[in-house]
């Protein structure tokens, strides 16, 4: 719910700093619906806008992950929480968002490092090797979140722990299912939007808000068993 919320308000917000008058930077004249456009004769405000809206991306995006992965990380946790404890967790967890992103920014830049040097050396073994380490490193990740968001620990604790040994092949099998399940029950409900028709598609849509909300969850849960 909140997270259709969050994005209903962002919406708005940029659609008042300017959205239509963005798009209209991409504007094509050909089209069928060509009509004159002034706002794309001054480039400042286009420019401004898309700037007003990628600073405002930036600030809120980790606040509604914050406040998501706190909701999850604190119902596994098995701390007591509310409707409006998103906001509240939004605010108090908001540096950790960003030290989430960081660290799935250090993890994915370090994957590619490894993944082009494996590539020019061995080429075909050398990506799948690379494809091996990346599936292999995701307990990295998990652990990563569930020391922020399950058991509160700080960046430096978090990411510490990200590189023990414990629970390795839980951890990662559990990732493997959520992976497996996300992929098999999507899949599915994709496969079943030609057929089905209009309730294809809303099939599809209530497979997709289950999974977005079961996976985090469960990976959540197989950190906090073995922890």
């Amino acid at each position: 719910m909140w997270t259709l919320v969050f994005t209903l308000l962002l919406t708005l917000v940029m659609t008042t700093l300017g959205a239509g008058t963005i798009a209209s930077a991409f504007y094509h004249p050909t089209s069928p619906f060509a009509a004159p456009l002034p706002a794309v004769s001054n480039p400042g405000n286009v420019m401004g806008g898309m700037a007003a809206m990628f600073i405002l991306i930036l600030l809120a995006g980790p606040f509604l992950t914050a406040g998501i992965y706190g909701l999850f990380g604190q119902a596994v946790a098995g701390n007591s929480i509310t409707w409006s404890s998103f906001w509240r967790l939004g605010g108090r967890f908001y540096g950790r968002a960003w030290s989430m992103i960081l660290f799935l920014f250090l993890w994915g830049v370090a994957l590619t490092i490894v993944g082009v040097l494996l590539a020019a050396l061995l080429h075909t073994v050398g990506i799948v090797i690379a494809a091996l380490l990346a599936i292999g490193s995701w307990p990295l990740a998990i652990r990563m979140m569930g020391g922020l968001f399950v058991n509160v620990l700080t960046w430096s604790e978090s990411f510490r722990g990200a590189w023990t040994g414990q629970g390795y092949g839980a951890i990662w099998g559990g990732g493997l299912v959520a992976l497996l399940a996300y992929i098999i029950l999507v899949g599915l409900a994709l496969v079943l939007i030609k057929p089905l028709g209009i309730v294809g598609i809303v099939l599809y849509f209530l497979v997709l808000l289950f999974m977005d909300i079961a996976v985090p969850l469960w990976v959540f849960a197989v950190y906090r068993a073995v922890h």
